[in-house]
């Protein structure tokens, strides 16, 4: 039988005609293995719409057995016209044909009894093995004002260092499968080994797959920064392709004292070694800048010391600014800039202006 006209029937969508056909092929005994399947797969789609109250599907076989009722309810009307709770919908009776009609209601209701005791002990089976209960976890954000650094201890018993102007955000507690988290601006990770969950910090270019490690990571957009610095352990690096072209992810495995650096302009990820002095010392309180330009030390020292600074005019010449201030203040640090630099500035309250 068409499995689009069982559909129709069981929408009470069925013309005249159909519904005579199909209760003439229960009656000769066409309710075969196919039929059969094609029942069960129908009512596997409509799963979702049945109750899944086993005292509530029994009463409905207790009225669908009910063999008396049906007829009498026949006798007494042209049709049979089903609840939205059966199966079918629409039964039309002819006056002339009451008797036979009769009969075959009762094949049809006892057939419908049959498949709603099969869907009883199908759902069964789900009550007794019910699907487990997928719960949404609460997501975490953590983010630094301007001057300030945070430590942060992760579920698992990673430790994250968050420096100034940065944000982080992670679930309370991790999945059995992985460990997730989003970083914008500039962390230290240390993060617990744990084989059989790998631990995946994502920023809007890059992406970082390791199992237990401590690394490094900038993403600073507005400054077409994204590095990640591998102190310890193994670490693979990947760049988040933006679009759907296809083409699979560049990805580099990084080892203790290499850097992954992406060139936002080529697009290309590279391989460079760098000092972890150097790159960790915003933990311990030092800022150091190798080759810095203007506008990645302005940044820097926004972040660090909660201040706003502007600039009038443009360097005559691109910085490349290769400076250590430990513990400095911020009129020590601008004096330097004056010195080295060629510029001159204005220091009230918590704005800045630089002058080329």
């Amino acid at each position: 039988m068409d499995k689009k006209l069982l559909e129709r029937y069981f929408q009470g969508e069925c013309s005249i005609e159909e519904v005579k056909y199909i209760l003439e092929s229960l009656e000769s005994g066409k309710l075969d293995e196919h039929l059969s399947n094609q029942i069960l797969e129908f009512n596997r789609k409509k799963d979702a719409q049945k109750s899944a109250d086993e005292e509530g599907m029994l009463r409905k076989i207790h009225d669908l057995i009910n063999m008396e009722d049906l007829v009498e309810y026949v006798k007494k009307t042209d049709s049979i016209t089903a609840t939205d709770e059966s199966p079918f919908r629409q039964v039309y009776v002819a006056k002339d044909k009451k008797s036979s009609w009769l009969r075959r209601a009762s094949l049809a209701a006892a057939a419908v009894s049959l498949l709603i005791i099969g869907m009883f002990f199908y759902n069964k089976g789900t009550f007794d093995n019910p699907p487990e209960v997928v719960e949404t976890v609460p997501q975490l954000q953590k983010e630094t004002h301007k001057g300030q650094k945070l430590t942060i201890h992760l579920s698992d018993g990673t430790e994250v260092i968050l420096n100034s102007g940065s944000s982080i955000s992670y679930p309370e507690v991790f999945g059995d499968a992985e460990r997730v988290v989003s970083l914008v601006g500039e962390a230290f990770f240390e993060v617990t080994p744990d084989k059989s969950r790998p631990f995946i910090v994502r920023s809007s270019n890059l992406e970082m797959r390791v199992l237990g490690t401590s690394f490094n990571v900038q993403s600073f957009p507005e400054l077409d920064i994204y590095n990640v610095a591998l102190v310890t352990g193994k670490l693979m690096v990947g760049r988040v392709r933006k679009g759907n072209d296809g083409a699979e992810h560049e990805t580099l495995l990084l080892s203790p004292g290499e850097m992954a650096d992406l060139n936002v302009q080529s697009g290309k990820l590279s391989r460079q070694s760098f000092n972890v002095e150097e790159m960790t010392s915003w933990k311990r309180g030092i800022i150091y800048f190798r080759d810095a330009d203007h506008r990645k030390v302005i940044k820097i020292l926004e972040n660090w010391f909660d201040v706003e600074i502007t600039t009038v005019g443009k360097p005559d010449q691109e910085w490349k600014l290769t400076s250590k201030f430990e513990r400095d203040n911020l009129k020590n640090i601008m004096d330097v800039l004056q010195a080295s630099q060629d510029i001159t500035y204005e220091l009230k309250g918590n704005k800045v202006k630089i002058f080329f």
